[in-house]
């Protein structure tokens, strides 16, 4: 439908990481329980109904390393219930108290490997009706465990004997076969209730008021009294300006001022010095009013806040007379670096859900202020691959223990247990020095000496033992999905994985990545150097998607817009300039790197160059001028390669041996979809003209487009793109002569023309090979 007259709505939104458990609730019954014993007490039969559903709790450390020991027993070798630790499980049983397996016993038998040296909580049933036993723990920092359950072969209807038992060691015969030593560590409490049937719920807090907090949380994770048991979950917060017409039935804060962007603006080959070789970053900036709120939204226990039930004091407050929105949310919620903001645009009366939205990561926060001003920025996920927030390899935190001499030498890492941060084998690096290692526990065993041009020597005892990163023959959109997401933190999801593939597969097949990188370098400045092999890369706001495409023609089935300045461009928005500086005439290729810990930025460091020229553009009668670029390609190992550093260097040169030129103006929305980022254009304006003085329809690629008023216009700026010619593949033997051909094997092929004529018999000139 048409939105003339409509009234735009601009939605603001993020989310808050909230917690989906609920203070102190599901842990235990909540009625006391029947019966309590201490380490070393007697459990007496007689105490217990043995033949109905037990529930019990006992809080307990376990021994660091694994050491036989009974938690409780009850019964003995004919009928009996025992927990503890024997012959290298965590064996929980009840029913039957024969050598196992047995019929009419319920047996839970774990490996205690997760809990050794924990504190905490274990959790027991013992279900006469369903004749089963289960079996949880819930350590110190409220990490929870289902440690087992299981159901016997056969009926118990009792599932302990008349002999009485104890806590923490052995009273009168066990079950066959279990352990009777004393318990290693200690014992605090076991607490029995006798219940129809309980569950310890994973969604419960262990908090107390009073002993874990003074208040129940906020429900985030800083105001978790117990961090480790901390459930994420997320809390959507939306703001709009304050305006009628604000759909009914959803919260939406009428504190929105302003929203201001800076949007994507991607670059090829660094040819644009302020831009890098990953462009510019889209940026948006939202500015909010603070306002007094009762916190009925963002407060799970606000009711009991007013009544004082939230808190261990009971005196209970309004929370709408304390504070303000944003002072509050800034305190219950100060890690809000990273987490999703999103601006949706669209009209009163659409769907909210379904509104075009960009999707940003918050990266600021500030306010309020004295006059209740508050200022969010956020900026693509990119933004993660900062030489600030990630790297790669990781910095490692193991030394040497001892010193080393030039050979394959075994040694030991410190401090105790670092060896888990490294992989069983691979690459890393002592001082200037690449090594290979395997490794078990914290021991490492040296393969080989002075790796990837490096010289081996001797380090001394305290000497860093770096992991290092290392590729081989590998594609490039491997790589590039490895350092985004497994180095910088970009979620998975938000990688084109699969349209990276095709693209490179298509433009770019022959270039293999081999590389060890000994010391932490920035994400960023990684992929800056991927980007040099004629890659942009640059994030889909609306798709949510970071994508790439390569330096090339366009391709075979694809279709490229026409824009007019009759039919596209707003009347009188259109200006251009011509890029004299991005202008080249020679592209130096360095690739075939000498020493891996070398300076990547020292042609000193590499065997091999490669340089294209456009001559002609040096001359007199030309530009009379040299315009040079320097590609520094760490990334094609000690060999380097020709073929890669040829087709990459021509292309660029071929790109920008003639000055470019960048057109910006105004379109109407309606063209959105032909001017997307890195889209192609041809584009006939009345600025560019051939010799004749006739509007020359030009080659462009769209670098920034930017929705400047909702669902209207956008602001753009393309930029000539020139691969003139015509582009084929190679062909099948088997195909016929050009002049036998059909149109759509022309279209696709690469025939050979008469080198005299370079002509083909229908008028056509010759391909060229990309």
């Amino acid at each position: 439908m048409s939105n003339l007259g409509r009234q735009p709505l601009q939605v603001v939104e993020f989310d808050v990481d909230f917690c989906q458990k609920s203070f102190g609730v599901g842990l235990e019954p909540e009625a006391a329980p029947d019966h309590s014993y201490a380490q070393g007490n007697i459990i007496a039969a007689a105490d217990l109904d043995r033949t109905d559903n037990l529930f019990w709790a006992c809080d307990l450390t376990f021994p660091d390393t694994y050491q036989d020991g009974v938690i409780w027993e009850l019964g003995g070798n004919a009928i009996g219930a025992y927990c503890g630790l024997t012959s290298g499980s965590l064996l929980f049983r009840a029913g039957a108290g024969g050598s196992l397996p047995r019929t009419g016993a319920a047996v839970v038998n774990a490996d205690p490997s997760d809990y050794l040296g924990k504190s905490g909580t274990l959790f027991g049933e013992i279900n006469v009706d369903t004749n089963s036993v289960a079996l949880w723990f819930l350590d110190a920092d409220g990490q929870f465990y289902s440690v087992g359950s299981n159901t016997a072969s056969g009926v118990f209807s009792t599932w302990a004997g008349t002999d009485d038992g104890a806590v923490g060691a052995v009273n009168n015969s066990v079950t066959v076969g279990q352990s009777v030593a004393d318990w290693p560590s200690t014992i605090d409490t076991i607490r029995f209730y006798e219940v129809t049937s309980f569950t310890p719920s994973a969604t419960g807090c262990p908090a107390v008021l009073g002993t874990d907090s003074e208040r129940k949380c906020f429900n985030t994770y800083a105001t978790c009294p117990v961090p480790g048991s901390f459930s994420p979950g997320t809390l959507t917060l939306r703001f709009s300006k304050n305006q009628n017409g604000l759909p009914k039935g959803e919260t939406i804060f009428p504190a929105l001022r302003s929203v201001s962007t800076n949007p994507t603006r991607i670059t090829l080959g660094a040819v644009d010095e302020r831009l890098g070789s990953l462009g510019k970053r889209a940026r948006v900036e939202v500015n909010l009013m603070d306002f007094t709120y009762h916190d009925r939204l963002t407060d799970k226990y606000q009711a009991e806040r007013v009544s004082g039930a939230a808190q261990a004091s009971g005196v209970g407050y309004d929370p709408a007379a304390r504070g303000t929105f944003f002072g509050k949310l800034r305190a219950r919620w100060p890690y809000y670096y990273g987490r999703q903001l999103r601006v949706k645009n669209g009209y009163v009366g659409d769907d909210i859900s379904a509104m075009p939205t960009r999707h940003y990561i918050i990266t600021e926060w500030e306010g309020p202020d004295a006059s209740g001003n508050v200022r969010i920025t956020a900026q693509d996920p990119l933004k993660l691959a900062d030489k600030d927030l990630s790297q790669c390899p990781a910095p490692s935190n193991g030394v040497l223990s001892g010193e080393i001499a030039e050979g394959l030498e075994t040694f030991a890492l410190r401090p105790v247990g670092v060896g888990a941060e490294y992989s069983a084998s691979g690459y890393a690096s002592i001082g200037s020095e690449v090594v290979r290692y395997t490794r078990s526990g914290d021991t490492v065993t040296l393969t080989a000496r002075g790796v990837d041009g490096t010289e081996a020597a001797s380090h001394g005892e305290g000497d860093t033992f770096q992991q290092a990163y290392h590729c081989e023959n590998s594609r490039v959109y491997d790589v590039v999905r490895q350092l985004l997401r497994d180095f910088a933190g970009v979620p998975d999801s938000f990688l084109a994985y699969a349209e990276w593939k095709t693209e490179l597969d298509e433009w770019l097949a022959s270039a293999r990545l081999t590389r060890t990188i000994a010391k932490p370098e920035a994400v960023k400045d990684l992929l800056g150097q991927i980007a040099d092999l004629g890659i942009i890369f640059w994030w889909d706001e609306i798709a949510q998607q970071v994508r790439l495409r390569p330096n090339r023609p366009v391709g075979l089935n694809e279709t490229v817009p026409n824009l007019s300045d009759d039919i596209s461009v707003i009347a009188g928005s259109l200006s251009t300039e011509n890029l004299d500086d991005h202008r080249l005439t020679q592209v130096w290729f360095y690739h075939g790197t000498l020493s891996a810990t070398g300076d990547d930025e020292d042609a000193e460091n590499y065997k091999r160059s490669f340089v294209a020229y456009f001559r002609e553009g040096e001359t007199e009668n030309s530009y009379r001028q040299k315009r040079i670029k320097k590609i520094f390609m760490p990334w094609l190992g000690p060999n380097g390669s020709d073929a890669t550093a040829t087709a990459v260097a021509s292309r660029l040169l071929n790109r920008y041996k003639q000055t470019p030129q960048r057109i910006s103006f105004t379109a109407d929305i309606k063209d959105k979809d032909d001017l997307e980022v890195a889209s192609l254009v041809e584009m006939q304006t009345r600025v560019v003209q051939d010799v004749t003085g006739l509007s020359d329809p030009t080659q462009m690629q769209v670098t920034q487009s930017e929705e400047v008023s909702p669902g209207n216009r956008l602001n753009v700026v393309v930029q000539t793109y020139r691969y003139a010619g015509r582009y084929g593949y190679i062909t099948e033997n088997t195909r016929p002569d050009y002049a036998s051909s059909s149109s759509a094997q022309k279209a696709k092929g690469i025939y050979i023309v008469d080198g005299s004529t370079l002509e083909f018999g229908d008028g056509t000139g010759p391909y060229l090979m990309f």
